[in-house]
């Protein structure tokens, strides 16, 4: 494949913008399930029109099916997509593990692109979804060069990467800062980002943008992000004006066109300095391509645009409008006109520029149409002037003619209707000629299967289990000594403590003192390439010495769990999304021996959700305490504001509010995770869950000190051994208490529980 300049179509007026300033491709939205539901999403005639127009410059389409679903949108997503799949559709770009199960069996023949919210980081989980069916990857934004070219080589996936735009701080599709603060979830395209807002480190007075990065310019890396693999080049900004994008567009691709025409590389400093004009965020920076993290990366502290500016970025606004997005793109033909008595007339059309003018079979495009045989003039024969200005008037259909030649007897009439019948009849043919290389795909043509599913190591109990998830070593075996009947261990803590002797001597001595079965190690929440190999090479060992099996928290480590045959060994923790019921469907498939409910679910919402639980056996798991995690980033606070101390610890992040945040600094895997200030407290829904068959309740424990783990774990057991409808436990809720106390924290959030998400 030839690399692609793809470019963000937010409107009609951006995708003819973009199209005309050289975009190879378009990604764009429909008015449901895109990641982008502020952008002005066509509905479904626009949207077919805006494919055949795409289709007839050869530019590629690719629809945005990039969010989670609930179980009552997605029943509804087939008849949805219908149109646009038999419209030509090239592909479409997805999150959701139910909506990938669901396009591969209705359409298997449909191309279908993992989107950067799917988090992959590795090689692994790129086979995976290979072996699924998906064609494309886009992977975390986070990836090094290093990282692209293995992911290339080791899938054989073709690679997109963003190359210009904003930067997310946190890892695409892990972000719950607008969702659990403001209702609006990203994994629903309604971010309110609150990361461009200003915060302070703890112990700092001054505010800045600490959360939010300058805009990605990876214009000098192209030659660079070739040689690794990528194929598409994917610009940012479909929330953002035409005229930017179309300019955008317009230097990238000027910039692809001389990295493959052999000549020396070396980028025009106007050049950089138009996308600068364009928009930044506080300058640019060139990403995580070559860097792990950094200060330098970061907008901090944004400013206004001095008046010059202002006039400079409206100008060329102006120029990009004038240039790009008012005119009237028509493709241009070229035609042949035969009118001569006696004869039907003949009109032959071919396209007068390159895009789009082959077809399927690699050959120009060229079509002939007849029409009314000619009649003789009885008095004014048609002049060729005549002819050719009836047949040139083309409005409205998006056709223009560059050169009509014209060959007439000089004896010839024909009606101005029938030429101009004649002229309809041809652009007709030529549209669809055109539009032949794009195949119509219908649903049902056949079905892929995942495979069976493979009964788990962990069967669904009667009564619910009780399970911890613990940051630190004494927070886990303090919740052990309190009777947890399970124990997920932070994958951070345990390599930590195994530093200078092997990951099995560690565990086994864990083993000996929780009990056997009891541990199970959780997997780093974002994987990244040669941070846990020595957990994966050593799984088999772990197991044998008595871990009871994984919390896997991201694709990547199931992907490395599939393949060393221990899936049924695995529970896919929330940010392994199971929104819904082909969600859900597809673990097992894969082979997962339950999963955790997510956490922007309401209370009907799950129970819809765990309707399915008598279709889907394996474990289920609910989280009923902890400080949600808000955001996982590969940048460091610490390093960034203070230095890097290479210890881990907790900072803090304070709003404009003075609401404080944990910070927890993972120096192990060389990350941050942001926590709520408040903890996600559900201890009097504890008959709800159990009414619903959860087959374990867990409490997840980030800054709690081991007493205060301890002490929250001996509530929840003693919540748990309550009957429901017993006289104590009827008295005690009609009280609205829990279990004959208030509830055990003294601030608290709900979360979406009663809500859920828009």
């Amino acid at each position: 494949m030839k690399l692609e300049l793809l470019a963000p179509a937010g409107s009609i007026a951006g995708m003819k913008a973009v199209i005309a300033a050289g975009a190879d491709a378009v990604y764009i939205g429909g008015n449901r399930f895109g990641a982008r539901a502020y952008a002005e999403n066509p509905g479904e005639e626009a949207l077919i029109r805006a494919i055949r127009y795409a289709h007839l410059r050869g530019v590629r389409v690719y629809l945005t099916v990039n969010t989670l679903l609930r179980d009552e949108e997605l029943s509804e997503l087939k008849d949805w997509l219908d149109p646009y799949v038999e419209a030509g559709l090239d592909a479409v770009l997805v999150q959701d593990f139910g909506v990938l199960r669901l396009l591969r069996r209705e359409f298997p023949r449909l191309a279908v692109h993992a989107s950067t919210q799917m988090t992959v980081t590795g090689p692994e989980g790129a086979m995976l979804l290979r072996d699924l069916g998906v064609s494309r990857v886009v992977p975390a934004r986070e990836m090094s060069l290093a990282e692209l070219k293995r992911i290339r080589q080791m899938s054989g996936l073709e690679v997109e990467a963003f190359v210009h735009g904003a930067l997310c701080v946190c890892f695409s599709g892990q972000c719950l800062f607008s969702s659990l603060l403001g209702g609006r979830s990203g994994n629903r395209g309604r971010c309110a980002q609150p990361c461009r807002l200003p915060y302070r480190f703890a112990g700092e007075r001054k505010e800045g943008e600490l959360l939010s990065p300058k805009d990605l310019c990876a214009l000098d890396l192209l030659p660079q992000m070739a040689a690794a693999g990528v194929v598409s080049f994917k610009i940012e900004g479909r929330m953002k004006q035409p005229a930017y994008a179309a300019g955008v567009t317009a230097v990238y691709k000027k910039y692809l066109e001389l990295l493959t025409s052999g000549k020396p590389y070396r980028v025009d400093p106007a050049d950089r300095e138009r996308l600068y004009t364009l928009f930044n965020r506080g300058g640019f920076t060139d990403g995580y391509f070559t860097r792990r993290n950094g200060p330098e990366m970061m907008a901090r502290k944004g400013r206004e645009l001095t008046i010059a500016e202002d006039q400079a970025r409206a100008a060329l606004y102006a120029a990009m409008d004038e240039q790009y997005v008012l005119p009237e793109d028509s493709l241009g033909l070229m035609g042949e006109a035969r009118i001569c008595a006696g004869q039907p007339a003949e009109l032959t059309l071919s396209p007068a520029e390159d895009r789009g003018a082959l077809t399927d079979r690699g050959s120009a495009v060229r079509v002939t149409v007849y029409g009314e045989e000619v009649l003789p003039a009885r008095n004014a024969p048609l002049t060729e002037d005549k002819i050719r200005e009836q047949l040139k008037k083309t409005g409205g259909s998006g056709f223009a003619f560059r050169g009509l030649s014209i060959l007439t007897d000089g004896n010839a009439f024909l009606p101005a209707k029938s030429l101009n019948e004649l002229r309809r009849k041809g652009l007709m043919a030529i549209e669809e000629e055109i539009l032949r290389k794009y195949p119509r795909i219908f649903a049902k043509e056949g079905e892929v299967g995942l495979g069976p599913s493979a009964e788990g190591a962990c069967d669904s109990q009667e009564e619910p289990l009780l399970s911890a998830v613990c940051d630190t070593l004494p927070q886990a075996l303090a919740a052990a000594e309190a009777g947890a009947d399970r124990v997920y261990l932070d994958a951070a803590a345990i390599c930590m403590k195994a530093r200078g002797c092997a990951l099995t001597e560690v565990c086994g001595e864990l083993v000996r003192s929780l009990g056997k079965g009891r541990l199970f190690i959780a997997t780093p929440l974002a994987e990244r390439a040669g941070e846990t190999e020595a957990l994966y090479d050593q799984a088999r060992e772990l197991l044998a010495e008595g871990i009871g099996g994984f919390l896997v928290r991201s694709f990547e480590a199931f992907a490395h769990m599939r393949r060393l045959g221990l899936a049924a060994f695995c529970l896919a923790d929330a940010p392994v999304y199971t929104w819904n019921k082909e969600a859900m469907a597809f673990a097992r498939e894969l082979g997962f021996a339950g999963d955790v409910a997510p956490y922007e679910l309401s209370k009907a919402q799950l129970a819809r959700r765990m309707g399915a639980r008598d279709a889907l056996r394996g474990f289920y798991e609910a989280q009923i305490y902890g400080r949600q995690t808000l955001m996982v980033t590969a940048q460091c606070l610490r390093k960034n504001n203070a230095g890097c101390t290479k210890r881990p610890g907790v900072e803090t992040l304070v709003d404009r509010t003075g609401t404080a945040f944990p910070v927890r600094c993972n120096c192990t895997f060389c990350s941050n995770i942001i926590y709520n200030s408040v903890p996600h407290s559900l201890f009097r829904e504890i008959p709800f869950f159990r009414k619903l068959g959860f087959s374990s309740l867990r409490l997840a424990f980030t800054v709690e000190s081991p007493e205060e783990a301890g002490r929250l774990v001996r509530i929840a057991a003693d919540l748990l051994r309550r009957r429901p409808g017993s006289a104590e436990e009827t008295a005690e809720r009609k009280a609205g208490k829990s279990g004959g106390r208030e509830e055990p924290v003294s601030a608290y959030t709900r979360g979406q529980f009663s809500k859920g998400v828009e």
